[in-house]
Order: structure tokens, then C-alpha cells, then sequence
């Protein structure tokens, strides 16, 4: 199946849908979602926030340690305390987006931090999707390989020809292609998945 038009489509099948890709005054945020529902839920919550570090061990700083973790994994944990009452029961639906550093280690490219976060994502996915199964609440995430955005832009052409070419399928992938992934963890193609990472890697991941 093709998923064309997603963001139209999505809007189609669910009440409201959030990206959020910033954690700080997530209570606040939950409140002014609630009046904006108006006494309805939300079947679909997707956090794609996501920074990721620069250089080795010894090049990171306690400071850019913590900063990583809390956008990339300690947002997932805000967000599910904020916004589990805000869920749809019975066929709510949640994302996060995680990496394939997550299981292959990752590199000086993105840094320690950024492994570690995203490993700790997919963990946390498994733990939340068991919790949430009494509601019926799918909990999954997305683990995408190098995707051609905003966020490698700060490496050299040498350095991204370099990176496509680690790739089976020697391209990077694209926002898209992520989005479609999550438009199907959103929809009911995906109602008996939970607890999971979605591969998107080219073939980087292998397993």
C-alpha cells in the first residue's frame, strides 16, 4: 500500500493529532490541549523531538550529556505523564521516534549521547507498551537510519557521501519515508502492533 498524502489522511482518521518536538512546559501544553479537545481524546500522540551530539566521549560535555537525553528521551517520559489521560482508550495510539544508533552503537557523527538516548527511547517503548496494554493503548517507535534533513547538514558533502555509501541501499533516506512508517503505526494496518521499533535504515540495521 502506498501512503500518499499522509498529513491529509491523518487528519482523516484521528480527532487530533500533536507533534511536539520540544519538552519544556509540557504540563502547560497538556492543559491547552485538553480545552482544545473539549471533552474528547486523543487517538494519536507522536514525539519526534531529536538533537544529536558532535565528536567522542572525551568531546562531550556534562552539559551537552544532559541536554541530549532530556530532548531525545526524557520528552518521552514528560509527554506520557502529561498526556496519558489525554488517550484515547481502546485504540489509542502513540510513537516515538528513535534511531538505528539505538542498536548499532552509533558514531562520533552523532556522539555517545545520542546512542544512549535512543536506546534508552526503544527500551522505554517496550516498558510503557506493556503498561498501557490494559488500556488498550499501542505504545511503538520509529528507528530511522540517516534521513537527508536539517540534522546532517552541518557535515561536509565528503562526510554524507561517506555515510550514503554505508548503506546497502547507498542512498540516505528521506522525511517521507519516515513519515509513512509512522502513518502506519497510526492506523489500524498496524491495530495488533505494540511494543516494537520499526526498522527504516536502508539496510544500515541489519538484524
Amino acid at each position: 500500500m502506498q501512503w500518499r498524502n499522509w498529513q491529509r489522511d491523518l487528519q482523516k482518521i484521528h480527532n487530533k493529532w500533536i507533534f511536539c518536538n520540544w519538552f519544556r512546559h509540557v504540563t502547560k501544553l497538556s492543559h491547552n490541549v485538553e480545552k482544545v479537545l473539549s471533552g474528547k481524546k486523543l487517538t494519536a500522540l507522536v514525539n519526534c523531538a531529536g538533537i544529536t551530539g558532535d565528536g567522542g566521549l572525551q568531546n562531550t560535555t556534562l552539559d551537552a550529556w544532559h541536554k541530549i537525553l532530556d530532548v531525545n528521551l526524557t520528552s518521552c517520559f514528560l509527554l506520557s505523564k502529561s498526556f496519558e489521560n489525554l488517550i484515547i482508550r481502546d485504540k489509542g495510539v502513540v510513537v516515538f521516534c528513535g534511531s538505528s544508533n539505538a542498536h548499532n552503537g552509533g558514531s562520533e557523527l552523532s556522539g555517545p549521547a545520542y546512542s544512549a538516548a535512543k536506546a534508552g527511547v526503544e527500551n522505554f517503548v517496550r516498558y510503557l507498551a506493556k503498561e498501557w496494554a490494559e488500556k488498550n493503548i499501542r505504545v511503538n517507535a520509529v528507528s530511522p537510519g540517516p534521513i537527508d534533513t536539517h540534522m546532517l547538514a552541518k557535515h561536509d558533502k565528503k562526510t554524507m557521501q561517506k555515510l550514503a555509501s554505508s548503506i546497502i541501499l547507498k542512498r540516505l533516506g528521506e522525511a517521507q519515508e519516515v513519515a509513512n512508517a509512522i502513518y502506519f503505526l497510526c492506523s489500524e494496518e498496524s491495530s495488533w502492533v505494540t511494543g516494537t521499533s520499526l526498522n527504516i535504515s536502508g539496510g544500515l540495521v541489519r538484524k
